[in-house]
């Protein structure tokens, strides 16, 4: 007899050993082009969320790879029509070629952070790719995805692959994210899934950089959220430290690695962290920072911030690109057209060429400039203590004016700081990618309150909700249904409780806009669960 020790993984197994002309796999990392993931479960790599084989381009080309056999990602643009349009890539492989097979290929995004859930990039049904008896590796043909004005561009990406002998391990990543809900390594353990999860933001001059990531909690239960983080050992050599610090809490860390501690985040709760890393300005890049979300010693998810240092009009270039995003998201929140005839300007001033020369910049930026501040105290409206830091990076912009060596890392830090400061305002009020954990975190919620007769009257509908939201046989858009057809017991919940009643007469005022029914939804579980 064997003694097998406990885990809190789940042991994956597939019921039938697979050919290896039938084992289809996406890389999870590359380190050289002759360095790379052979489709081993579970993945070997560390870093597994950098330098995978799923990239996002702006245009439906996949893009160059680079002298380690990387490919060449770019962050999604955002808006209606051509502005937000995206093609996502993967490359899949097998280690062995001697049968035709057809491989269908899904993408998925999440906010960018650790713990987001994932929602459907462009069509549920993904596309196939057909595998010639020959064949051992494929670029998929690029998958059109739009993505909405008032999101942001700093995004995780995601695939998952399959084909009739080779499908899935289960849960797909729709509507969950990698660890949770059962602490299950979905991409790691499954060489069907990868993902990317890394900013590259190109920087230059003297100004420090700062950038943030969200901490959701992905799990059904109130947890401290335990971040491992550590700067790259290929970038120490130029990131001596770093500053991190919870927005709006106590948090802190430091140095070259540790653990951040968040206490008390409540299930679908979001939480900000800040990094702030010195300038680096003549390093070669990326210089990547990595994060692993860490639970009970063991790492479920990731992310990482790379400074790309570069030349003055690239990264100018990449902070005007970045600022006509930020315009563009902005003017589709607060319904103000002319920001979205700035941001057209913005895409003109750079070109195709996404350069700019300093003197060019430098007119742009203070000609720009008003505006920028304009939306910065649109955007901090009702944050007194400044939180994000976004009235601070509009002051440090106006000082850095006429200063090559300090203007863009200025720039990009404020646009860091809108970008992060529009999103807690829109999750405030809901997130469609927190629907499926909200019902799940509703059943826990009701089973652990003994609330038996309502888990009666919700069972039918809500096991057929979500077995069809986890196929992709549902959206968003079945969400409403699904609600109306739960009130009524809900409803019974309010009579000895006012926020619960508020809650419900919230859900039912908002049933035809999934983003604040899933707001009011959550504040209807949370307000049993304090109960």
């Amino acid at each position: 007899m064997t003694t097998i020790p406990a885990s809190i993984d789940p042991f994956f197994f597939k019921v039938t050993t697979l050919d290896a002309n039938r084992d289809f796999y996406v890389r999870d990392w590359t380190d050289t082009a002759a360095s790379g993931d052979n489709g081993v479960e579970p993945s070997t790599h560390p870093y597994f969320f950098t330098t995978s084989d799923v990239w996002n381009r702006r245009s439906n080309a996949a893009g160059p790879f680079n002298a380690n056999d990387q490919p060449t990602n770019e962050d999604p643009r955002n808006g209606t029509g051509v502005h937000g349009r995206n093609w996502a890539f993967a490359r899949i492989r097998r280690n062995a070629s001697g049968v035709a097979d057809t491989v269908t290929a899904k993408f998925l995004f999440s906010e960018f952070g650790t713990g987001s859930n994932f929602q459907v990039a462009g069509s549920a049904a993904g596309l196939t790719v057909p595998f010639a008896g020959g064949d051992l590796v494929k670029t998929a043909p690029g998958l059109q995805w739009q993505l909405a004005a008032t999101s942001s561009t700093h995004l995780c990406l995601a695939v998952e692959i399959s084909t009739a002998s080779d499908p899935i391990v289960p849960p797909s990543l729709l509507g969950h994210a990698p660890g949770w809900p059962t602490t299950d390594l979905m991409v790691l353990n499954d060489n069907n899934k990868a993902q990317r999860n890394m900013g590259v933001y190109p920087a230059s001059g003297t100004t420090p950089l700062e950038y943030y990531g969200i901490v959701h909690n992905a799990a059904l239960f109130a947890r401290d959220i335990e971040l491992e983080y550590e700067i790259d050992p290929r970038a120490l050599r130029f990131l001596r430290s770093l500053e991190l610090a919870e927005v709006g809490g106590k948090a802190r860390g430091g140095q070259q690695s540790g653990t951040l501690v968040i206490p008390g985040v409540q299930p679908g709760e979001n939480r900000w962290i800040r990094i702030a890393l010195p300038a680096a300005a003549k390093a070669p890049g990326p210089l990547p920072v990595l994060f692993f979300e860490r639970h009970d010693g063991v790492r479920v998810n990731g992310f990482a911030v790379a400074p790309l240092p570069t030349t003055p009009d690239v990264a100018a270039g990449a902070n005007v690109t970045f600022h006509a995003d930020v315009l563009r998201r902005a003017g589709a929140v607060f319904a103000n057209p002319k920001l979205a005839t700035a941001a057209d300007a913005a895409l003109k001033a750079v070109g195709k060429g996404q350069r700019i020369a300093p003197t060019a910049y430098a007119t742009f930026l203070k000609r720009g400039l008003p505006l920028l501040e304009e939306v910065a105290k649109q955007a901090g409206a009702g944050d007194s203590g400044d939180t994000f830091g976004v009235a601070r990076g509009a002051a440090a912009l106006s000082k850095s004016l006429g200063r090559a060596a300090t203007a863009p890392n200025a720039h990009s830090n404020l646009l860091h700081a809108l970008d992060a400061r529009l999103t807690a305002t829109q999750k405030a009020q809901g997130d469609v990618a927190d629907i499926l954990q909200t019902v799940l975190w509703m059943l826990e919620v009701l089973r652990g309150r003994k609330l038996t007769a309502v888990l009666k009257a919700i069972d039918k509908p809500t096991v057929t909700f979500v077995a069809a939201y986890e196929q992709g046989r549902v959206g968003a858009d079945g969400y409403p249904t699904y609600v109306r057809e739960v009130l009524p017991a809900l409803e019974k919940l309010g009579a000895r409780n006012p926020a619960v009643a508020e809650a419900v007469k919230q859900m039912t005022a908002n049933v035809g806009n999934a983003q604040l029914l899933q707001g009011a939804h959550r504040r209807l579980v949370d307000s049993i669960s304090r109960n």
